[in-house]
This record gives C-alpha cells, sequence and structure tokens, in this order.
C-alpha cells in the first residue's frame, strides 16, 4: 500500500505558522498592556502622593505661591494618569482583538489537525484491511496448495 500523505499538509503547515505569527502578536499586545498597566499604577501612585502632599502643605500654611506651584504639578500628574488610563484601555482592546485573532487560528488549526486524524485513522484502517486481504490470499493458496500435494 502507499505510504500515508495528508493532501492538506502545506494548508496545515500555513495556519500553523499563521497561529504562531498571531501568538506573538498577542503577546506583544499582553506585554505592552501590562507595561501600560505599571505605568498607570505608578501615576496613580504619583498623583496621590502629590495630592497628599499639598494638603499635608496647605494646613501647615504654606505660602500661597508655593501652593499654586504644587496644584499645577498635581494637575499634571493626574492628566498623566488619566492619559495613562486612557492608553490602557486601547492596549486592551488591542489586546482582545489579538486574542480573538489567536482563537480563531488555533480553531482553524485544530480542524485541519482533526481532518489529518481522521485520514491518518481511514489509511490505518484501509492498510490492516489489505494485509488482512493479502494474508487470506497467501493462506488461501497455501491451503490449496497443500491438498494437490497430499493427493498426489
Amino acid at each position: 500500500m502507499k505510504k500515508f500523505a495528508f493532501r492538506l499538509e502545506s494548508v496545515l503547515k500555513l495556519r500553523r505558522h499563521e497561529f504562531e505569527r498571531k501568538q506573538r502578536a498577542y503577546l506583544a499586545a499582553r506585554s505592552r498592556v501590562d507595561g501600560i498597566v505599571r505605568e498607570h499604577e505608578a501615576a496613580e501612585t504619583d498623583a496621590a502622593e502629590r495630592a497628599a502632599a499639598w494638603i499635608t502643605r496647605a494646613r501647615e500654611g504654606v505660602v500661597s505661591e508655593r501652593v499654586g506651584l504644587e496644584q499645577f504639578g498635581i494637575e499634571r500628574a493626574f492628566v498623566g494618569w488619566r492619559d495613562a488610563g486612557e492608553r490602557l484601555e486601547e492596549a486592551r482592546a488591542v489586546a482582545q482583538q489579538a486574542n480573538t485573532e489567536l482563537t480563531h487560528a488555533a480553531t482553524r488549526v485544530r480542524a485541519l489537525e482533526t481532518l489529518r486524524e481522521r485520514a491518518l485513522e481511514r489509511y490505518r484502517t484501509d492498510a490492516l484491511r489489505e494485509e488482512i486481504r493479502q494474508l487470506d490470499e497467501i493462506a488461501g493458496r497455501n491451503t490449496a496448495l497443500a491438498r494437490t500435494g497430499a493427493n498426489r
């Protein structure tokens, strides 16, 4: 019997390559999200610390000119925190899209692998039937030859 050959092997290889590319894209997107989360948390901490320091100084009676400068710093820190939050949401949306594409790519690979497994199982079944048929032929000839030899 012929050697097993899956006709869609090149398509399966292409789909696996596509899956790996989507996986790398998803991991890059997740890494970006993680970096922005750290940046967002640092900006939040900075803004909170600046606000707490400003409240403390205001209670102590610091000169109003310095309080105004500190307010500006606090506002800049909160703007940075808000901007990081917006970038975080955008990065999460990109990561979600990459995850969806990765899931679709994995499904396409699994579908072809399932087809390959079924084709291989069919091949093995057909090969086993062919082998049994050949063995039956051989056994039938030997039996026939043994009877003719015994009759002489």
